[in-house]
């Protein structure tokens, strides 16, 4: 299969959680994954909770802040599934790409992301409501 883009393999797909540590516990007891790595995120905003499978990982993200971004989702959405972040090989040619295309980013320029990452979100309209995360891996999880 012709590779297009310069994609590589969703890298994770992101949960907002009320409780991280119940969620991976749960995951870990009834399907046997396993945490690779937990981290706060946004200066104390958010908790990151990383459980691999294969090649991607479930992200769980957990609001510490009442005012964080995760917060206002867990509030305005419930929990479940807020973004699929596919890993390119170089952002700054992805996010070209996708302006070139006529799609909206809600990042201008790459941030920092988590678990090693820089990172960009792409206006969920332009994708008829489903978010997506474009990451380019620094080092590896």
């Amino acid at each position: 299969m012709e590779k297009r883009g310069n994609v590589k393999r969703i890298h994770h797909i992101g949960v907002i959680v009320a409780d991280a540590d119940s969620v991976a516990s749960m995951l870990e007891r009834s399907l046997g994954l396993q945490v690779s790595q937990t981290e706060e995120y946004g200066h104390g905003e958010s908790k990151i909770v990383f459980l691999p499978i294969g090649e991607t990982a479930i992200e769980l993200i957990q609001p510490l802040s009442p005012n964080s971004e995760a917060a206002r989702y867990l509030r305005d959405n419930g929990p479940g599934i807020q973004h699929i972040a596919l890993e390119v090989d170089e952002l700054d040619s992805a996010m070209g790409r996708v302006r070139l295309s006529g799609a909206q980013l809600q990042d201008d320029l790459p941030r920092q992301g988590a678990g090693g990452t820089q990172i960009a979100f792409l206006d969920p309209k332009s994708f008829g409501g489903f978010m997506v995360e474009l990451c380019e891996v620094l080092n590896d999880r």
